[in-house]
């Protein structure tokens, strides 16, 4: 029985089985291996390279015991493996560019033990190109081709993809001053690339039916990244100091593809739609600018065609094709297109240039420089090829006008006067309450000093935020003081019994409102410094936002002084009993109904602006801003420097101290 037990307790160990022979992946996680091959389970799942497939496609000659060690390496890409297959197709050599590290056809190198692909730094390119890039080449209607199949064709097209990244790191250099250099490092890295490789297909006599599109989408990229790279010395975009222009020549590449695949390259994708007019907008001052701009044009045409007679219809088809460019930019900025949609009119101009013209002006023609020179007009309204030369992305227009100089630096000289006047009145009335409204008027005095440099600075962010910034959050500070003023008249003239809401509450719960307004203005304001549309539109609405509800308090606030007034006259104080307050008191409340109207009428219009869509009359003159909101606002600070709120508190505090001692005062000031 006891020999019986002792066997039940008696256990056999079970046997183990290790096993040295897992994947090094598997070994440096430090989990078990299924040694499945060609690949183990871990390896499929994470997507890495296994040792086991690699092994099998090492050389048999190469020893085991000297390879290196190895990363974690991810598998190739559908999109590698059929670059790779394509480059093989081609030419059976790859063209590379030193330094360029997105060399997506190059294949793994086992010696090394680690393969290569697109760096980490050429995938922010890539990212910011299909983000932010690609809105500046083309209106709405092109967006999907930037976006979409650019980017797609630059997977099996290298040369796209090299001129895609040039770009992306073109914008990121205007963008990011910071990194400036090391972002042109890099487009000039990929530049020459692309440009080979492109130099390369064209030199083969490959340009077919199935690569036309792409071919001719380089090239462009070619124009646009030389273009964006800025001058170089000598270079005047049509001819060059030191012989023929570089992007003349690559100008002439294009034609010269269109000249033979047009009818195929504008097919599918990059077939030509039919595009969405938007309704163009009725504007004096574009429609005055465009007619000085023709009337100079004809000047200069009608000087060439008496100087050189020999050529005159040389210099007539160009002077009337440049007027047509005008006419057709200026029609489209009344529409309210963005810059890019200049781009045919503007470089259209270029391209149709004779070789006859572009000879004249090789030869430095003083006739022919005049002509370039009126044209070099549209290309300052033209930043398609500096995307976010304002500080955004794609280009914003600010000002659909010139701000006036004059205007600004007067209204800033009124409102500086003014501001310093209330700061010095609120020493002897111990005006405390008017701390905000002082503020106020600084925020107008250099709100219009940001409209005044805008002049000289049109499309520079900062002197646009300025004001912007300044001019809309300065009336909620007004307002506070306009609000804390009629609780202290009523307090002072010892009638808070007649306020529908308690004085005290009375000032919380307005200012209270008019913090809420300043905050949603001041973020609204804000939100356009950013320079993205996108986000300019959201800023916009906060604004419309802040300025409806600040109607709304105002109508309200009104409304209350009214009753408040109403009261007091059917049933009067003690104090009003006094000749020196009997009847002043209701013209220090007149001009109480004055300030705060200004205010409204100012709020009004500027809903009015802000809700009126782009290109409405009220948003293109800037006399609006100067009649109903920088008028308006002088208007009401410099009312309450003649009759300014502290004047009847200190005359009614002065009675009321009176009446307390017994002694009947007389009547004054």
């Amino acid at each position: 029985m006891e020999n019986e037990q002792v066997q039940l307790k008696v256990r056999f160990r079970r046997t183990h089985r290790k096993s040295r022979l897992g994947c090094g992946n598997c070994k440096r996680r430090r989990v078990k291996c299924d040694e499945k091959k060609p690949m183990c389970t871990n390896c499929i799942q994470h997507s890495i390279d296994c040792d086991y497939q690699l092994s099998a496609s090492r050389s048999p000659s190469r020893d085991s015991t000297t390879s290196q060690p190895q990363r974690f390496r991810f598998r190739q890409s559908k999109y590698q493996s059929q670059i790779c297959q394509l480059s093989h197709e081609q030419s059976g050599s790859t063209i590379r560019s030193q330094g360029v590290q997105c060399d997506l056809t190059r294949s793994v190198e086992h010696d090394s033990g680690s393969g290569e692909s697109i760096s980490p730094a050429d995938l922010y390119l890539f990212h910011h190109f299909v983000t932010s890039t690609y809105r500046t080449f083309a209106g709405e209607e092109g967006h999907a081709v930037w976006q979409v199949y650019v980017p797609r064709w630059g997977f099996s097209f290298p040369s796209i993809m090299h001129l895609l990244l040039t770009l992306s790191a073109l914008h990121l250099a205007v963008l990011n001053q910071t990194n400036r250099d090391e972002n042109i490092k890099k487009a000039d890295e990929h530049f020459t690339f692309g440009v080979r490789s492109v130099t390369a297909s064209l030199a083969l006599h490959s340009l077919t039916s199935e690569n036309c599109q792409q071919i001719y989408i380089s090239a462009v990229m070619i124009c646009f990244a030389y273009f964006a790279r800025g001058p170089r010395a000598g270079e005047y975009l049509v001819f060059n100091a030191k012989g023929k222009s570089e992007w003349l020549v690559l100008l002439r590449g294009v034609r010269a593809i269109l000249e033979q695949k047009q009818s195929e390259i504008f097919t599918g994708v990059l077939a030509p739609t039919e595009k969405k007019r938007p309704e163009e907008v009725p504007n004096h001052e574009l429609d005055n600018e465009l007619a000085l701009h023709v009337h100079h044009l004809q000047h200069v045409r009608a000087t060439v065609m008496a100087e050189v007679p020999a050529v005159r219809d040389l210099y007539s088809k160009v002077m009337d094709d440049l007027i047509r460019s005008f006419q057709g930019v200026y029609r489209e900025r009344k529409a309210g297109s963005p810059p890019c949609e200049f781009m045919p009119f503007t470089m259209g101009w270029t391209f149709r240039l004779s070789e006859a013209m572009v000879e004249r002006l090789e030869d430095r023609e003083p006739l022919a420089l005049v002509i370039l020179a009126h044209w070099a007009i549209l290309l300052r309204m033209d930043f398609t090829f500096h995307p976010g030369v304002n500080g955004s992305s794609p280009w914003v227009e600010f000002y659909p006008y010139n701000p006036s100089l004059s205007a600004g630096y007067a209204f800033m000289a009124i409102f500086g006067i003014l501001t310093v006047v209330h700061f010095v009145l609120m020493i002897p009335y111990r005006a405390a309450y008017f701390i905000p409204f002082v503020l106020g008027g600084v925020c107008e005095t250099f709100g219009y000093h940001g409209r005044a440099r805008s002049h000289d600075h049109r499309t520079e962010i900062g002197p646009w935020a300025q004001q912007q910034l300044l001019l809309l959050c300065a009336p909620p500070l007004l307002s506070a003081t306009i609000y804390m003023t009629l609780s202290r008249l009523l307090r002072s003239l010892n009638a808070e019994e007649h306020s529908p809401i308690r004085p005290k509450r009375l000032t919380i719960l307005f200012v209270l409102n008019d913090i809420i307004c300043l905050l949603t203005q001041l973020v609204g304001a804000g939100l356009p410094v950013t320079g993205d549309p996108d986000v300019i539109r959201i800023g916009n609405k906060a604004v419309l936002a802040g300025l409806i509800f600040s109607l709304f308090v105002f109508g309200w606030f009104l409304w209350i002084a009214a009753k408040a007034q109403r009261r007091l006259g059917v049933h009067p104080t003690p104090l009003l009993m006094d000749d020196s307050l009997c009847d002043r008191w209701k013209l220090y409340m007149g001009m109480l109904y004055v300030v705060s109207g200004c205010m409204m009428v100012r709020n009004l219009v500027r809903t009015v602006e802000f809700g009126s869509p782009k290109g409405a009359d009220i948003r293109t003159r800037e006399v609006y801003i100067y009649l109903f909101d920088a008028a308006l606002m002088a208007t009401g600070m410099g009312l309450w420097v003649v009759w300014h709120p502290g004047r009847l508190i200190k005359r009614a505090c002065t009675v009321r101290k009176g009446m307390e001692s017994g002694v009947e005062l007389l009547g004054g000031k």
